[in-house]
């Protein structure tokens, strides 16, 4: 079997969540691959996963990394202080690191952003919509990779978005110079 482009072989993944059934499923899917592991830590805790990867060794953090915050930023309310958690990220990237990350917006549809915020309500993780000027600050000191912050039906792909997708989040990739 060929490997794609640009896959690199001793690349090494960390998946982290604080679900203890998420992290059991992932573990079992994850329990074949080499330089894959599954650790168990919650986001509002950048400091504590940060020395946990790097106390098991599972990245090193000298190297350039690949920080994926994908579709769980809305689940941080802004007293949990989600800038300065992914913050702490930015900071421990080294130069020629990425930060990719999506989030929900109200920026569009607001109706319907409003009854998706009224579902999760009692919720253990409310759902935080962010216009697209708060997601951008995620990305303070990062270069934007093109097309930028966008929707994520303006993405690149092989195939056209289908036209029923509707722009409800935003996503971007920053590189930190």
């Amino acid at each position: 079997m060929t490997r794609p482009a640009g896959v690199v072989p001793s690349a090494a993944v960390v998946y982290v969540d604080n679900d203890p059934v998420a992290l059991a499923h992932a573990r079992a899917l994850l329990a074949t691959s080499d330089g894959v592991a599954a650790i168990a830590g919650d986001l509002r805790e950048p400091h504590k996963i940060l020395a946990d990867v790097g106390a098991a060794g599972l990245i090193d953090l000298s190297q350039p990394i690949v920080v994926l915050l994908v579709a769980v930023l809305h689940f941080i309310t802004d007293d949990e202080d989600p800038w300065g958690i992914v913050k702490v990220f930015r900071d421990a990237m080294p130069a020629g690191s990425y930060l990719i990350l999506s989030h929900a917006t109200h920026d569009v549809l607001p109706e319907e952003s409003a009854r998706a915020r009224n579902m999760y309500r009692s919720a253990s993780s409310p759902l935080v919509t962010r216009s697209r000027e708060d997601i951008a600050a995620f990305f303070t000191g990062l270069e934007l990779v093109e097309p930028g912050l966008v929707f994520t039906t303006q993405w690149p792909h092989p195939e056209p978005a289908p036209s029923h997708q509707h722009p409800g989040m935003y996503a971007g990739v920053g590189r930190k110079p």
